[in-house]
């Protein structure tokens, strides 16, 4: 693999400056009015939160398109980053499962608006349609969920790729819900290093596929 020289890199900052300046935004919006939030009452909600409960809304609920962010946040503030991060995984695993056959039963609707995704991975390498679909920018979780076992790609290798890159990307919500127990700018600031160097990795891996099967992008 070959990085991006400094060319490439102008031209993604270029193409990408609107997205990266509303994440500056926001950032700084989190910095300035964080103090004035009071997050006790959230924090003991969370604390409370039936487990059992979590772990089903975690499976169920992003299959009916809610977003996952927040319950990942939840499973954070409830369980810490490693033990958080665990119980969304087996959550992911377990989704991974319900929604490879769930496609089948799925509303016409949802399936025209799963369709452009589709289009965009190779159709004819499921392993890098698998890491392709977990990555693509932009895309809906749901969406992603969904779009693999449309193409017809195993189950055993869509659970464990698009698995194991979901629980990766879930990390940046765990995180925020620990820190939001104890927070700090700094804390702030590496959160928001980590978020964008995630989502470049992904774009960039993303846009390697899309090179090599000469996919729309």
């Amino acid at each position: 693999m070959t990085w991006p020289d400094g060319q490439q890199w102008r031209a993604l900052g270029r193409r990408y400056r609107k997205a990266l300046a509303a994440i500056f935004l926001v950032l700084l919006a989190v910095g300035v009015f964080w103090g004035s939030i009071d997050l006790t009452a959230f924090e003991a909600w969370a604390n409370e939160v039936n487990p059992a409960l979590l772990f089903l809304s975690l499976v169920f609920l992003p299959m009916a398109t809610f977003p996952v962010s927040p319950l990942n946040l939840i499973a954070g503030v409830r369980f810490g980053f490693w033990d958080g991060l665990l119980f969304v995984a087996a959550t992911i695993f377990v989704q991974h499962f319900f929604a490879y056959y769930a496609v089948r039963v799925l509303p016409k609707m949802l399936l025209r608006r799963i369709e452009p995704i589709k289009e965009r991975l190779p159709s004819n390498a499921h392993t890098d349609a698998s890491v392709f679909a977990s990555l693509i920018p932009g895309a809906p979780y749901w969406t992603q969920l969904y779009a693999l076992p449309l193409m017809g790609v195993p189950l055993v290798l869509y659970v464990v790729i698009s698995g194991v890159l979901h629980t990766i990307r879930s990390a940046t919500a765990v995180l925020a819900g620990v820190m939001a127990e104890d927070f700090s700018a700094i804390g702030l600031v590496a959160l928001g290093i980590y978020s964008v160097t995630l989502a470049g990795i992904c774009f960039w891996c993303g846009k390697r596929l899309t090179r090599k099967y000469g996919q729309a992008g």
